[in-house]
């Protein structure tokens, strides 16, 4: 049942998602060709009005980068509202499905985006930024040199690194999406005023994840800071340990969202 959630909240999130990467893609396409045009000879008029169209299309690739990841969190959050705590909450709970089943459909959804939306920024940065120069530097570069010079500034190969970071990625996404759910779910509550229930109970999860924080990460970074003495040396076990940090937090937030919308749903 869980995969044919997920093809459906694909399905229903690819409709907002699609267009807005491909707005991405022509306005980085755009910005692009602007910028090889502005190295011709031109009549003075014309140099100003180019420059002048330069810095709008750079205005409007910057909005549009930053639009990208912030769209894709409001698109899955209005889209859990809807489907879990608005008018079609009442069909949802009808289906035969768990509770956690409903929120793992939407929060894997939403990670995938997430990670989707990160490469086509990534992407579009490249290609922004990519001219002879950087080609022929970045030839220069083999695997073997790359994974000797990571190996050698923290201890661990390549493609392990690459994975660790992947993994760091998902469980901090994951974390953002379940925050939000566990804000709504903890806003149903209140029989008015839902929308100021879910800033409150989002303020009380953070007041929550900054103390936790300060308890494991400060004494952490004191006990790393006094047995390790390159700075690069830090890193590997600070990466392993943001992403245990990280998992565990999705975890707790997951069972806050989960129970509440198990026990104490309130469709009012």
């Amino acid at each position: 049942m869980l995969g044919k959630l997920l093809k459906h909240e694909f399905k229903a999130t690819s409709r907002l998602m699609l267009p807005l990467y491909l707005i991405c893609i022509a306005v980085t396409i755009l910005n692009k060709l602007v910028s090889v045009f502005e190295f011709f000879d031109y009549p003075e008029t014309v140099f100003y009005l180019m420059n002048s169209f330069k810095t709008l299309t750079v205005a409007l690739y910057i909005f549009v980068l930053l639009s990208i990841m912030v769209a894709t969190l409001i698109i899955c959050i209005i889209r859990f509202y809807k489907n879990m705590l608005g008018s079609q909450g009442y069909l949802t709970f009808t289906l035969p499905v768990k509770t956690y089943e409903h929120i793992l459909s939407k929060g894997i959804t939403s990670v995938i985006w997430f990670l989707i939306s990160s490469v086509v920024v990534i992407i579009s940065i490249f290609i922004t930024i990519v001219d002879k120069d950087v080609i022929a530097e970045l030839s220069k570069f083999s695997y073997h040199n790359l994974d000797h010079a990571v190996y050698y500034s923290i201890g661990i190969h390549l493609i392990p690194f690459l994975i660790l970071v992947l993994l760091l990625f998902i469980v901090y996404f994951s974390g953002i999406v379940v925050i939000m759910y566990s804000s709504l779910s903890i806003g149903n509550l209140f029989n008015k005023n839902k929308i100021l229930g879910s800033f409150l109970g989002y303020l009380i999860i953070k007041i929550i994840n900054s103390a936790i924080s300060s308890i494991l990460i400060l004494p952490l970074m004191i006990f790393m800071e006094s047995h390790i003495d390159s700075s690069f040396e830090f890193t590997l076990p600070y990466l392993i340990f943001m992403i245990v940090y990280n998992a565990l937090i999705t975890v707790l937030y997951f069972f806050v969202a989960n129970y509440i919308l198990s026990k104490k749903l309130n469709l009012q």
